[in-house]
């Protein structure tokens, strides 16, 4: 019950943090999107039925400040949990620094496709005037949050490793007490 709350109050810090303060950055606008990674991590590195929790959580949560459908959000985030499960079930078995950071960059992708097929439905149903046109400037501006996000993600799991090497030996349980 304790983790359930800690992943509620993680979600809603990590979207208020990814509406406020992300967006007021020039260099960060459209490079980082936070609520994509950890999805994605908790995913990968804790677990299946975590990471879809967080994606229910923080996509409804992230739905009330998006300009898309109420919605588009937790879909994409659900099918970009589905596809890497899947992928990593199949594929990627072990949990490598580099399956992991090869991960987020596939979520990173999957992410964005699921958001540009639902708008693009949804202008064509005329439920919604913004659709995402695919053009060269879409393609840098998902190439450059690729990049920042398998870049965010690999320092992220450096400093994890640091961490937990450092933490070891402070919890080393010897015989001699």
């Amino acid at each position: 019950m304790i983790k359930k709350v800690t992943f509620v109050l993680s979600a809603i810090v990590l979207v208020l943090i990814q509406s406020s303060f992300v967006h007021e950055f020039d260099i960060s606008r459209n490079s980082i999107n936070i609520l994509v990674i950890a999805t994605i991590l908790l995913a990968v590195l804790i677990n299946w039925r975590v990471g879809i929790f967080f994606a229910i959580i923080a996509g409804l949560l992230a739905d009330l400040y998006d300009p898309y459908g109420y919605g588009t959000i937790t879909i994409a985030l659900l099918v970009t949990v589905g596809v890497l499960y899947n992928l990593f079930r199949k594929l990627l078995a072990r949990k490598t620094t580099s399956s992991i950071v090869i991960s987020v960059a596939i979520g990173t992708f999957v992410y964005h496709l699921i958001i540009a097929l639902i708008t693009y439905v949804m202008y064509i149903l005329g439920w919604n005037d913004i659709h995402i046109l695919l053009s060269g400037n879409y393609f840098t501006f998902l190439v450059i949050q690729i990049t920042t996000h398998s870049f965010i993600a690999f320092v992220l799991l450096i400093m994890i490793n640091i961490i937990a090497k450092r933490l070891k030996a402070t919890f080393f349980i010897s015989d001699k007490v």
